[in-house]
């Protein structure tokens, strides 16, 4: 993670020590918006074992709570939000 933008490194420090990712990939969405940071995330932890994919989606709103209520994070699109066995089946069929 690059150290250019301070609100970027705290959310990815948030996730990583919450959700302690096998991969995470954070993606500014249009960084120039006037409706504040939008991101795109790929986040692969065992955290998401035995959830369904909106339970793991909350699981992340909620980690980002404070966030999102104060308006530093505008919204967050998920790319992926995978267990690392799908992580590993997604890349054994590339």
């Amino acid at each position: 993670m690059s150290s250019s933008n301070p609100i970027l490194e705290s959310i990815h420090k948030k996730l990583d020590d919450h959700l302690q990712p096998s991969h995470l990939t954070i993606t500014p969405n249009d960084p120039n918006s006037s409706c504040g940071l939008m991101l795109k995330l790929f986040v692969v932890s065992d955290k998401f074992n035995g959830k369904r994919l909106l339970e793991r989606q909350r699981y992340v709103n909620e980690i980002l709570a404070k966030e999102l209520a104060d308006g530093t994070l505008h919204a967050v699109e998920y790319e992926k939000t995978w267990t690392p066995d799908q992580y590993e089946k997604n890349a054994n069929n590339k």
